[in-house]
């Protein structure tokens, strides 16, 4: 029996990027999981080490950096999946992800560029890492769709409770991932003026927690455009977007809840509910799925 998205053949130019990055990405966010300290204090190898951590990672832009990591390896996990996706789709991933390391460049490129904000060591490298990531993502794009997969177009795109929880994501990414972006301090503003709550209560972020919610709301408006683009992939592709997300949302809501004794008003109450909700959601919309949705392929041949 043919199935919907069967992996690929030929080794494509989206093919070749995404199995690379798989393995640079599923690196790099365990580095930055479990290694942020480390890093920082390597990207400042002469400094010391106590005083480094105290200036560029104080409580609590670590747990940010670590929840930046694990979109990271959301994002490594869909990279990985995304290669049994249909080659039309797994172009709209490639050209997803690279706007998605534009946006991240630009920030670490401000970051380097202006000497006053001085929130994040290695401000240069990191933009450099992701210029390449966008232009090599940019050329991945770009690549011609193998004739014979075009002519097997995804058609099985029916609504589900799986595209639904897709779209609220979309939602909500866009609204939380663009206030990370542009306006960082409103994540505190914007619940203190309107639950009118207790200034000291809610602390005041520091400018490298700032810093480390902005590189994370990159990723998260990124996650957000593949999450307008995924309702229209096949059922299948759609459950391994799922997955992926699941996984996201299921480590963020670990991390935050092992985290809860220190974190502030904003992080508990913006944290775990809104993770353990969504991980609640993608567990139901996966779980309701069938094993072995009906491929518009398999159709043409009865």
């Amino acid at each position: 029996m043919t199935t919907s998205t069967p992996p690929p053949t030929d080794v494509t130019r989206d093919t070749y990027v995404l199995g690379i990055h798989r393995w640079v990405a599923g690196s790099f966010g365990l580095l930055t999981v479990f290694g942020s300290d480390w890093l920082t204090t390597q990207l400042i190898p002469e400094s010391d080490a106590e005083l480094v951590l105290n200036k560029y990672l104080p409580y609590p832009s670590l747990v940010v950096y670590r929840s930046w990591g694990i979109t990271i390896l959301a994002i490594a996990a869909l990279v990985h999946l995304a290669l049994s996706f249909h080659p039309s789709e797994r172009v709209v991933v490639c050209r997803c992800l690279s706007i998605m390391f534009a946006i991240e460049t630009a920030v670490f490129a401000r970051e380097a560029i202006d000497p006053t904000l001085g929130s994040s060591p290695g401000a240069v490298e990191f933009a450099t890492l992701f210029t390449v990531l966008c232009g090599t993502y940019l050329w991945a794009s770009l690549g011609k769709i193998p004739q014979q997969s075009t002519q097997s177009t995804p058609a099985n795109s029916e609504r589900t409770m799986l595209s639904m929880v897709i779209q609220l994501h979309s939602l909500l990414a866009f609204s939380s991932g663009l206030i990370a972006l542009l306006q960082p301090q409103g994540l505190y503003d914007y619940p203190k003026n309107l639950l009118m709550l207790d200034a000291d209560n809610l602390g005041k972020p520091s400018p490298p927690e700032l810093f480390a919610i902005q590189c994370w709301g990159a990723f998260i408006v990124g996650i957000g455009m593949l999450c307008t683009q995924v309702p229209s992939f096949d059922v299948t592709s759609q459950k391994r977007f799922g997955t992926a997300m699941l996984f996201q949302f299921v480590s963020l809501t670990v991390l935050f809840w092992s985290e809860w004794p220190q974190l502030n008003l904003v992080y508990k109450w913006g944290g775990v509910p809104i993770f353990g909700s969504m991980s609640l959601l993608y567990m139901i919309a996966l779980g309701l799925l069938p094993n072995q949705p009906p491929s518009s392929s398999a159709k043409k041949t009865q």
